[in-house]
């Protein structure tokens, strides 16, 4: 796990996982998952990496609670604002970090 300091705030928070996406090249949204949510979802943090990256098997039997957290998981800051009801798009993910894997740099397509 890692310790990410919440905004401006001296507020930490223990994660799993961090991914950032890119929005038109100016919005950049931060996304957090703690251990507790990915608990929830009975996700193994491997599995939700392999979805953000694009690699796991649409037959997986995880696919579904992946997509359902990344579908229901809120922002928790961007240089820009977010419109309500936004989507962001798996393709636009340019950065995953967790403390098994390290950072992982990814190229948008």
């Amino acid at each position: 796990m890692t310790r990410f300091k919440l905004g401006n705030t001296e507020n930490y928070v223990e994660v799993s996982i961090i991914y950032k996406v890119k929005e038109d090249l100016e919005k950049q949204e931060v996304f957090i998952i703690t251990p507790d949510l990915l608990e929830s979802y009975e996700l193994p943090a491997s599995k939700f990496i392999s979805f953000l990256q694009q690699k796991l098997n649409f037959d997986d039997p995880h696919y579904s609670l992946c997509h359902e957290l990344w579908s229901s998981n809120k922002g928790l800051f961007s240089k820009t604002s977010a419109k309500e009801g936004d989507k962001f798009e798996l393709n636009k993910i340019t950065q995953i970090i967790s403390e098994k894997t390290g950072v992982i740099d990814l190229e948008t397509k």
